[in-house]
């Protein structure tokens, strides 16, 4: 199966920033659904590794989508899961084999929606509290007094 390139050509066009973070989001998927349950010779969890990439990638993604504005800051966090999985819903049709990661989406953004929006509202607020970090930066010294 080698996918649309008819829909791969729209998402980098539509969103650039979005297209390049879900190629990322969606191989960071696929690699918790296959390492989840798993630990390696020591005994370290493999599954937990990969679930904590999932989630930088997912707050890359957000923020790519923001930066390609998918959606309004003042929208809430669920819209942003709705648009989130319509984005991932396009990228599948474009890259079909990655079937596995496509159900670690389902499993973690349709059906536990929930916790995909509490993480989501996480990561906005980390995002605008580094914006006013950057936009506002503290002084080198403070003032003599």
């Amino acid at each position: 199966m080698a996918g649309s390139p008819s829909v791969r050509a729209l998402l980098e066009f539509e969103c650039p920033q979005t297209y390049a973070a879900l190629q990322r989001l969606v191989m960071s998927m696929a690699d918790a659904a296959n390492n989840y349950g798993k630990r390696s010779i020591f005994g370290k969890d493999k599954g937990a590794a990969a679930f904590e990439k999932y989630l930088v990638q997912l707050a890359s993604t957000v923020r790519a989508m923001s930066d390609d504005r998918l959606f309004m800051p003042t929208d809430d966090s669920g819209v942003v899961r709705e648009r989130l999985v319509q984005k991932i819903e396009l990228f599948a049709m474009g890259y079909p084999n990655w079937k596995d990661a496509y159900g670690f989406a389902v499993a973690m953004l349709v059906h536990h929606q929930e916790s995909a929006v509490r993480a989501i509202d996480k990561i906005r607020r980390d995002i605008a509290d580094a914006d006013y970090a950057y936009d506002h930066p503290l002084p080198n010294r403070l003032p003599r007094t």
